[in-house]
C-alpha cells in the first residue's frame, strides 16, 4: 500500500527480455475510495489510460483493470495532488496463459496481527477481485517467537492461525488453500535441545 498526498508518478514495467520489456496486456489497479481522495491517472504506453477518482463518501476499496490490445511495456501512474490517493498494488499480466502472484505481505507483521488488524471486508474485497484458485497465507521469522503460533506435539495448526484460511476467500469460496509456517526449530531448555 502507497499513500500520496501530493503530485506523485510511479512507472511500472514487465521484466526484461532481452533489450527490450516483455509486453503486458492487463493491469489490474486495487486502489481505496475515502473522504477528499484525489485523482489517480493510469496510463499504459501507448495509450489508453483512464483517470480515476478516489474520493467517496466513506473508505472502501475499488479496481480498475485497464487493457492494452497491443502489449505495454509500461504503466504510468499518477496522483494529480488534488487529494490523498492510495494505491494497494497493480497486478501485471501478459495475454497468455500464466500464473499471477498477488500479495498482502507487510515486511515486520506476522500473521497474528494481520489477521486481528486487518479488516476481513478489506482482504475479500481484494482476493475476491482476482477470483483466485489458490490462496495461500505464508507466515515467517516473526513468527518464530511466539510460542502460541507454534505447531503442537501432534501437528496440530494453532488457534490463532485457523480463522486466516477462511477469512479473505470472499467470491471464490472454493479457492484452494495452502498455509506455509517457518522451517522447524529445536528448543533448549535446561542445556538440551
Amino acid at each position: 500500500m502507497s499513500t500520496a498526498t501530493g503530485e506523485a508518478p510511479a512507472t511500472l514495467g514487465g521484466p526484461k527480455v532481452g533489450e527490450d520489456r516483455q509486453g503486458l496486456h492487463r493491469f489490474d489497479v486495487f486502489y481505496q475510495l475515502q473522504p477528499g481522495g484525489g485523482t489517480l491517472s493510469a496510463s499504459p504506453k501507448g495509450g489508453g489510460g483512464v483517470g480515476l477518482s478516489t474520493a467517496s463518501e466513506k473508505v472502501r476499496d475499488a479496481f480498475r483493470e485497464i487493457r492494452s490490445e497491443a502489449g505495454s511495456p509500461w504503466l504510468f501512474l499518477k496522483a494529480a495532488g488534488d487529494g490523498p490517493v492510495t494505491v494497494y498494488g497493480v497486478a501485471l499480466e501478459t495475454a497468455g496463459p500464466g500464473v499471477t502472484w498477488e500479495t498482502f505481505g507487510v515486511a515486520g507483521a506476522s500473521v497474528g496481527s494481520m489477521l486481528s488488524r486487518q479488516a476481513s471486508w478489506h482482504l475479500r474485497g481484494q482476493s475476491s477481485a482476482g477470483a483466485p484458485d489458490l490462496v495461500v497465507y505464508q507466515t515467517g521469522g516473526n513468527e518464530l517467537e511466539y510460542p502460541g503460533l507454534l505447531v503442537d506435539g501432534r501437528g496440530r495448526v494453532p488457534a490463532a492461525l485457523r480463522p486466516g484460511p477462511r477469512q479473505p476467500a470472499g467470491r471464490r469460496a472454493q479457492a484452494s488453500c495452502l498455509v506455509v509456517g517457518p522451517l522447524d526449530q529445536a528448543r533448549r531448555e535446561r542445556g538440551r535441545w
